[in-house]
Formats: C-alpha cells, sequence, structure tokens
C-alpha cells in the first residue's frame, strides 16, 4: 500500500511538471510516463480517474502515442468485458515498464471476478 502512495505522489509530480510547464524542453519519455499512470489507474480499479487523466492528454497523442494506445485499448476491453484479451494481450506491452502494472491488473481482474462469482454462488444458494 504504501508503494502505491509513493507512485501516486510521484506521479503527480511528474503530470504537474508535463502538463503545466512550458518552459521545459519535452521529454522523449513523457508519454510513456504518462501511459504508465492510466496503467496503474487502470491496475487500482480507479476508472473515474482513468478518465480525467485521459482528458488532460492531447487529442492527437491518443491515436499516435503506442504509450496512451494501449492503457486505452485495455480500459475498452475491460468495459466491454472482454477480460481473455487483457490477459493475452500481455506479451505485447509497449515497454517493459508496462509489464509491472499488467501483471497487477491481471491480479485486479481475477480478484473482481472472484469476488463476483463467490456473491453469486452466496445469492443463488
Amino acid at each position: 500500500m504504501i508503494f502505491f502512495f509513493f507512485l501516486t505522489h510521484s506521479f503527480f509530480f511528474l503530470s504537474f511538471k508535463y502538463l503545466n510547464s512550458s518552459d521545459l524542453p519535452p521529454s522523449e519519455r513523457k508519454y510513456m510516463l504518462l501511459g504508465l499512470n492510466l496503467l496503474r489507474l487502470l491496475s487500482q480499479n480507479r476508472i473515474a480517474e482513468f478518465h480525467t487523466e485521459l482528458e488532460l492528454i492531447e487529442v492527437n497523442q491518443l491515436h499516435e502515442s503506442v504509450y496512451i494506445k494501449h492503457p486505452v485499448e485495455i480500459e475498452q476491453w475491460l468495459m466491454e468485458g472482454s477480460y481473455n484479451k487483457v490477459v493475452s494481450n500481455r506479451q505485447s506491452v509497449p515497454a517493459d515498464e508496462f509489464l509491472f502494472f499488467i501483471n497487477i491488473l491481471i491480479s485486479t481482474i481475477r480478484f473482481v471476478f472472484s469476488k463476483t462469482f463467490f456473491i453469486y454462488i452466496l445469492i443463488s444458494i
């Protein structure tokens, strides 16, 4: 839990740097870090915050940056209920850094699915 607290604050300061400072030169890792933040939010099942962060990214980057497209595709698959696409797409991440959050996301999917299944069994008894 402390680790995610640290990550949340780190991404907050990075997003402030990337989104609010025009006097700094653009970073080559900007969209990778923003994509990692989006994936972090998905892995924590924080969908509303995911959409809030997504609105802050330039529209053209939603289609051009592989780092942004990847979490957006995953969110679409989650909303469709295509969990198998999320799991099978694990090998096609845009950077190795994404694997950490993909593994957490897969664990989150399994936990939510098992919790829902358990509640369904309790109701049907």
